[in-house]
């Protein structure tokens, strides 16, 4: 990130300016919310992050199931921070203060944050993401804000009790949770027809 920044940086940051923290939290969560939401459409993306969606509860472990190979999933979208100029000294607490977050929205145990519900993504919000309910498909994907969700339609509120995981049985197994759903891309792969149906099995849902 760092080399990035300081040799391709396209905006000259203070890191003592409040505008640049400020920046560097709205940005983050922005670029946060598209990866999400693309790592969910592309199935060579969802073959990585399903492990994070495979726990039939929502608690703080689910929080830190997180895939072996998520920094292959979202490295290049956190480029383009690099690439904006915001600088490491900011952009790593900025970062790590929003996982922090991610992690603490994941549980039962806290209701109700009244007026927060109307734009953060709180438990009560971000829970829904991970239910398996047709209501709830790709719904909720901010990290920090709702904020994203409703500009780009999104957002969903509790409509009826979520039941959390994935369609199907999953293997219970860290091995075959990471690289069970490379295993099912890759043989439905070889049952397609014609080179371009093969990468468009990585490439796109049928």
């Amino acid at each position: 990130y760092n080399l990035v920044e300081t040799n391709f940086g396209v905006i000259e940051f203070t890191a003592s300016s409040w505008v640049t923290w400020a920046v560097a939290i709205f940005a983050l969560d922005f670029v946060f919310y598209w990866a999400h939401r693309i790592v969910h459409t592309i199935p060579m993306f969802w073959a990585i992050h399903e492990v994070h969606h495979s726990s039939n509860e929502s608690n703080f472990a689910t929080g830190i199931r997180s895939p072996w190979l998520q920094p292959l999933m979202y490295g290049p979208f956190t480029m383009l921070l690099a690439l904006s100029g915001i600088p490491i000294e900011v952009m790593i607490p900025v970062y790590l203060g929003q996982q922090i977050w991610k992690l603490g929205a994941h549980t039962e145990m806290v209701g109700s944050l009244g007026p927060l519900e109307w734009f953060m993504a709180t438990p009560k919000r971000h829970s829904l993401h991970h239910a398996k309910n047709d209501a709830y498909e790709n719904c909720n994907f901010g990290g920090l804000f709702l904020i994203w969700d409703l500009m780009f339609g999104t957002f969903k509120a509790e409509d009826e009790a979520p039941e959390y995981g994935l369609q199907g049985e999953m293997a219970l197994s860290p091995i075959q949770d990471n690289f069970g759903p490379w295993k099912r891309l890759w043989e439905k792969s070889r049952q397609a027809q014609g080179p371009v149906a093969r990468v468009g099995v990585f490439l796109w849902r049928s």
